[in-house]
């Protein structure tokens, strides 16, 4: 997935910056964790404590079944976690992600991507 621009749309003329790209690979069956840290122009941790995140990958666009990533803020930084359960049932198949914040003015989408899934050999650990 590149940048994501719907057809007859230019970034420019959008209004407001578009979710950065951000394709993640997830081995079947392990913890999948990383972290989103949000700066300023000046290079300064944003303060978003007060924000609600979330987290969902699907098959597709309108794909009804959703698997939720655990969100989580942990000293300025929001760590995204699959756990090890969650990845167990991903199938060998793209997914697609997003990651969106909500606060008191409205609701952003920050990042999106593809997701690969690389399937495991040993299971029940």
């Amino acid at each position: 997935m590149a940048d994501i621009i719907f057809p007859g749309e230019v970034a420019s003329n959008l209004g407001q910056r578009l979710p950065g790209n951000l394709d993640l690979k997830i081995y079947r069956g392990d913890t999948f964790r990383f972290k989103v840290v949000l700066n300023n122009k000046n290079g300064e941790r944003l303060d978003i404590s007060d924000h609600t995140i979330k987290a969902q990958m699907r098959s597709d666009f309108d794909s009804e079944f959703a698997i939720d990533l655990d969100c989580v803020f942990i000293n300025g930084e929001m760590l995204i976690t699959l756990s090890s359960y969650e990845s167990s049932k991903l199938e060998d198949k793209s997914y697609i992600w997003d990651l969106q914040i909500a606060g008191p003015l409205g609701v952003r989408t920050i990042v999106a991507g593809d997701v690969s899934v690389i399937m495991d050999v040993t299971r029940n650990v």
